[in-house]
């Protein structure tokens, strides 16, 4: 418990503004980085949805989503605290309300595609078949 404390003391003492911005670009860069696969993810499930529903495509949503991949990376070169968290609240932002517009949107039709698609890979493995394209 010693050892404990004394490396949080340790810690808590060298903790500066530097070593602040510095490890909260790397959490940012890490989580924003998450958030675009989930958010593709999604957005995947939900174009196949529409696909298979004859409804058009949602590349606005795409757009969104490819512009805060592109500045993602504008979070090594920010200078301060506060442009860091402006700029990480734009891209989470973002990619939050194309999370929340894409459930409520496509609510009704989407836990079908889901089901189905778990539906089948329970199948192919159970059975070894595998549909043809």
């Amino acid at each position: 418990m010693y050892n404990l404390c004394s490396l949080l003391l340790w810690v808590a003492g060298h903790f500066d503004t530097r070593l602040y911005l510095l490890s909260s670009k790397v959490q940012g860069i890490l989580w924003s980085g998450a958030d675009i696969v989930i958010v593709f993810v999604l957005l995947k499930i939900s174009a196949l949805f529409r696909q298979r529903s004859g409804k058009s495509r949602i590349f606005f949503r795409y757009v969104l989503l490819a512009g805060t991949a592109l500045l993602t990376p504008a979070l090594i070169v920010v200078k301060t605290p506060r442009s860091f968290f402006y700029l990480e609240s734009i891209i989470c932002g973002v990619q939050f309300l194309i999370l929340l517009y894409t459930v409520v949107v496509e609510r009704k039709g989407m836990p079908e595609v889901i089901l189905s698609l778990i539906g089948k890979t329970r199948l192919e493995k159970e059975t070894g078949a595998v549909d043809p394209p």
